[in-house]
């Protein structure tokens, strides 16, 4: 039998219209349940997603975990009130810039995430076995007057305690976290810690689509809305659907704006939200009528959860990031976009392209800069894969750039020395979207191994694996490895960059070279077996890694799972212990 679907509020598009006798098989139906706000419904339709996470809250026995932004429903605090009155333990924590005076009048203890950027994760776990999430609000706004999804999905106890600790010890999370459930895949990840990848994702998904449907109600990713274009320009069908306080808000300023302007004649086709459905609270405080999704549809692919599509959702927000493969979801979906597109206007632009983002270009310095106006260099893909933006007369990547530069100290190919062969980036042969006089037609490479093209990445060609080394020590310049297999070069990325390190010396699993002035980095050996086939094995040398180096480590989780189904482990170098 088919796993069924329940739609909640959006009836009228997927579901025959139920009375009130549907809600009594819910608990018992199979999940995962998808459910879309449907803020123009009648108020019986509208009030149906609150009572479906009620009565989750209701059917508690032993423990329940919430994470939340904005809660302000009384029902759902009320029911939070009935299960700790029946011995439920309560775990509950919110944003430092909200208020929840509502927790406080029915006595209930909460927390406040103590680091900086918000606590924007919107998720309850129940009994370590129901998950509830999605991009609402727990408020009356955000169940009935913004456009919003919540999913609930049955997960297994021991991923529910990898989450619980993922978002308790933010530094610490093991990532992806993946569960099924009954044919539905699963993947998570969580931010700040892996808001890079999340971002570097979210724009590969633009860029390799065949077709891409967004809805969000935050978009201020430079790199992403370049992506939009680009793929647009490809001949890849783009739309979006944003959040606008009003149906000609959008700034003719911002990147998104300045993107969509210059499509041209491209499939690039962006809509103001049109979600009028508001109320005032006593104080005549204006709430509703906003579209609050964070989601977009690719191919086959749903990419959803609390992450807008901003710097602070990737650098210092608590969010959390699914990838959900759903066959059977993809539908219901695709109705929520093109519902919301029945209510929303196109945002008018020129039948012209716009002035190119690569007018004044130059070299300079081993640099790419863009003194007048910004530029966007994508290049590689998978965990490799690098979106530079350039947009000062310093000629630096901006810290909005994606992908494979996690910061400015540790920036592939911006200060390391290469002895020989191409670098990890050589900026000098960058390919952008505009056409570029030579030698600036070609390159942009992301590995010294085996690229040689504009989507390069050895690893999903099964060409890379991770290693442990047995000892190291980078100021001595010399490591043993665990395997014998001989080494044709190293190259270390740490805090000055990419740089090649000469082999001195090798003796079966010794190897010695010249001496680096780091206490941390990630090696990469090129190897050849006997019959002379590649091989690219990386390794980590630190006793904790840097931020920089663990984002790093863990896209490759993301990207190959099944090349990296652990974390490459890192030794402590000698100099360390």
């Amino acid at each position: 039998m088919k796993r069924l679907l329940f739609c909640s509020v959006m009836l009228a598009v997927a579901c025959s219209k139920r009375t009130d006798d549907t809600l009594a098989f819910l608990l018992e139906r199979p999940t995962p349940v998808y459910l879309f706000t449907m803020p123009e419904a009648s108020d019986v339709e509208r009030f149906r997603l609150r009572s479906e996470i009620v009565r989750r809250v209701d059917a508690a026995r032993h423990e329940i975990v919430f994470w939340f932004y904005g809660l302000d429903d009384p029902q759902i605090m009320d029911a939070l009130k009935r299960a700790a009155d029946r011995g439920i333990q309560l775990t509950l924590t919110g944003s430092s810039d909200q208020n929840y005076e509502g927790l406080e009048k029915r006595g209930l203890p909460y927390r406040l995430r103590a680091k900086t950027g918000l606590q924007h994760a919107k998720l309850m776990l129940i009994d370590r076995t129901i998950l509830i999430s999605g991009t609402g609000n727990f408020t009356r706004s955000g169940m009935m007057y913004n456009n919003n999804l919540f999913f609930i999905s049955r997960i297994p106890e021991a991923v529910a305690t990898t989450i619980l600790n993922s978002l308790e010890f933010e530094e610490q999370g093991d990532m992806p976290i993946s569960w099924q459930d009954n044919g539905a895949l699963f993947r998570m990840m969580i931010a700040p810690l892996h808001g890079r990848t999340i971002q570097s994702e979210l724009v590969q998904s633009i860029l390799h689509g065949r077709s891409v449907r967004v809805m969000i109600f935050s978009f201020t990713d430079a790199v992403m809305a370049t992506a939009m274009l680009v793929a647009a320009r490809n001949g890849t069908h783009v739309a979006a659907i944003i959040e606008s306080e009003s149906r000609d808000g959008l700034s003719p300023k911002d990147m998104l704006h300045e993107a969509y302007g210059a499509a041209g004649s491209s499939p690039f086709f962006l809509y103001a939200d049109g979600n009028e459905r508001v109320y005032y609270a006593e104080d005549g405080a204006k709430h509703g009528g906003k579209q609050h999704h964070k989601t977009m549809i690719v191919d086959d692919r749903i990419l959803t959860g609390s992450f807008n599509y901003s710097l602070s959702a990737r650098d210092s927000n608590l969010e959390t990031f699914f990838e959900i493969r759903d066959p059977q979801a993809l539908p219901l979906f695709h109705a929520e976009f093109e519902r919301l597109q029945a209510l929303s206007q196109p945002v008018a632009r020129p039948p012209y392209n716009s002035a190119p983002f690569t007018e004044g270009l130059t070299y300079e310095n081993g640099r790419l800069c863009m003194p007048e106006r910004q530029v966007q260099l994508m290049r590689g893909h998978g965990a490799f894969f690098r979106g530079l933006l350039f947009r000062d007369a310093n000629c630096a990547p901006s810290s909005a750039s994606a992908g494979f530069q996690s910061s400015a100290e540790f920036d592939p190919g911006a200060t390391g020395v290469l002895s020989s062969g191409r670098a990890l980036v050589d900026y000098r042969e960058a390919e952008v979207s505009e056409s570029l006089p030579e030698p600036m037609t070609d390159g942009l490479l992301p590995l010294p191994f085996y690229c040689d093209g504009p989507h390069c990445d050895p690893c999903s060609a099964g060409l890379c694996r991770g290693v442990t080394l047995d000892r190291v020590s980078l100021s001595g310049g010399w490591l043993r490895r665990t395997i014998e297999s001989p080494v044709r070069r190293l190259l270390l990325l740490h805090r000055s960059g990419l740089e090649e390190a000469e082999i001195i010396e090798q003796n079966g699993s010794f190897l010695r070279f010249k001496a680096q002035a780091t206490s941390s980095a990630l090696l990469f050996f090129y190897t050849e077996d006997q019959q002379g086939n590649g091989q690219i094995e990386i390794a980590c040398a630190a006793r904790t890694p840097p931020a920089a180096l663990k984002r790093i480590l863990l896209a490759l989780l993301w990207f190959y799972p099944s090349r990296f189904p652990a974390p490459v482990p890192c030794t402590t170098p000698d100099e360390s212990l």
